[in-house]
């Protein structure tokens, strides 16, 4: 992860290369090659490059294609174990194949040890990959983008008042800014770092999926997701302050409905619904939140892993009430034709005035496909944007 200030590159020779990897045809990763450090020369220079590039990739299928969720945690459910399948080992915390090294980058710049113990997968955020051939030596640097990632709103750009997506598939949506919310700079708490503010009654953003019309990339069936964001409320914070949400409620029934972020103030409890297609209800899950402080950032995380689901906040896991439903063998499949909506949820149309939210809101991002956090808990990413856009 880069501050957002910090975006460019210094150095004089800069190559981008962008290069699409199909790892199985499940496989869904986008690797883009960020810089080459130095500049293309001989044939062995060129040898070497290849060879560092071939080291990216290498250890890139083993990350995303073996689901790892971990470094090294001692068992089968690691990275390290499967190192010999590449031809490599993991030599004082470097990846080693024939000839090249490969090193794990944080998103800070700092490195991780390809046999650290316990730490995420996720934690891994750039990969550098030093080949060599012929005594030349190169080095190729490479983030890893995620097509798993459905939706990733930095908050940072408005085009013609409209702000933009920066995932993979900010081709295919139309994005409205509703209402007027509006992009604030550099928050003293979230520093370096734009967001988006809703200040008043009918500020909420729309994203629709403008080529298939049917909302796939939201229709997450049985499979694991994510969805995050940075969130803070303005006092008082409303009744049902929505952070996302997907369909409308329409005439008293929610067959046009799919799921529901939000704070119920009513009973201080943090709430993901859903609609469950299949046996025409909703279920519910929750989590006890004494109301947020006013004027405080808080990182807000739910996910679904198998059959269950996990809130965070903070990083924090946090108890699901007792009573409360649980996911089972559902399928989250919607076949109506509504928008995601950031700020609030519709109601016949409309935005339902007691689930605005007011407030900012920063970095917030849907992820298909993928539970991205241990259910222990995690350290959210502060002071900064998501970087990579994964």
């Amino acid at each position: 992860m880069l501050k957002k200030n910090n975006k460019g590159s210094a150095l004089v020779v800069t190559l981008f290369i962008l290069a699409i990897i199909l790892i199985s045809a499940l496989s869904i990763t986008l690797i883009t090659v960020k810089e080459r450090l130095a500049s293309i020369g001989s044939a062995g220079s060129n040898r070497a490059y290849q060879t560092s590039e071939t080291g990216i990739e290498s250890v890139m299928q083993l990350i995303i294609k073996g689901n790892h969720e971990y470094i090294d945690d001692g068992t089968n459910n690691s990275l390290n174990f499967s190192l010999a399948s590449i031809g490599a080992n993991c030599v004082s915390g470097l990846i080693e194949g024939t000839d090249y090294k490969v090193e794990f980058l944080d998103n800070t710049g700092s490195p991780i040890s390809c046999n650290a113990s316990n730490v995420p997968v996720s934690d891994i955020v750039k990969i550098k990959s030093v080949g060599e051939s012929s005594n030349s030596k190169r080095a190729v640097e490479a983030l890893v983008s995620n097509k798993s990632t459905k939706l990733l709103m930095h908050f940072d750009e408005l085009l013609s008042d409209n702000f933009k997506d920066s995932s993979y598939f900010d081709y295919v949506y139309n994005i409205t800014n509703e209402g007027g919310v509006s992009k604030a700079n550099t928050d003293p708490i979230l520093a370096s770092s734009d967001y988006a503010k809703f200040s008043i009654a009918g500020d909420y953003v729309e994203v629709e999926d403008a080529v298939t019309s049917d909302d796939i990339d939201f229709n997450f069936t049985d499979k694991d997701f994510t969805i995050e964001a940075w969130v803070r409320f303005d006092n008082p914070p409303g009744l049902y302050p929505t952070i996302i949400s997907m369909g409308d409620y329409v005439s008293g029934s929610y067959a046009d409905s799919s799921f529901w972020l939000y704070w119920d103030s009513s009973d201080n409890n943090l709430k993901f619904q859903y609609y469950n297609q299949e046996n025409n209800d909703i279920k519910e899950l929750s989590t006890s939140w004494t109301t947020p402080t006013v004027g405080t950032w808080y990182h807000v995380a739910f996910e679904r892993k198998g059959g269950s689901g996990y809130f965070f906040i903070d990083g924090l896991p946090r108890s699901i009430n007792a009573g409360g439903d649980q996911f089972g063998t559902d399928s989250m499949y919607f076949t109506g034709n509504y928008p995601i909506i950031i700020g609030g949820w519709l109601e016949g149309g409309s935005l339902y005035s007691d689930s605005q939210f007011l407030g900012d809101m920063d970095e917030l991002r849907v992820t298909k496909g993928l539970a991205r956090y241990p259910i222990s808990g995690f350290t959210p990413w502060e002071d900064v944007e998501y970087v990579p856009n994964i």
